[in-house]
């Protein structure tokens, strides 16, 4: 596995960086991957905003996409599986 967050995780318990901001629940999975929970201590929490996801009105599906977006994302948690994923994290 490669890319960024992993690389910066290693330069940071290897001492080349003195930190990195990663979304805590991306940090604790890369950490348990990388087993480097022991090495590794949380500074702050960075979550504080929301993350939106945005369709293009100029394209010509964009609309059709974030209506299947929504109905996925209603579907999922209705049924419970939007929290089950939360809380494995």
């Amino acid at each position: 596995m490669t890319n960024s967050e992993s690389s910066n995780l290693k330069s940071l318990s290897r001492g080349r960086i003195d930190l990195t901001i990663i979304y805590d629940k991306t940090a604790n999975i890369l950490l348990h991957q990388l087993r480097l929970q022991e090495n590794i201590q949380l500074a702050f929490i960075n979550e504080t905003t929301p993350i939106y996801l945005a369709f293009s009105r100029h394209h010509s599906q964009g609309q059709h996409y974030a209506d299947l977006f929504d109905q996925g994302m209603k579907s999922i948690r209705e049924s419970g599986l939007y929290q089950q994923i939360i809380d494995s994290y």
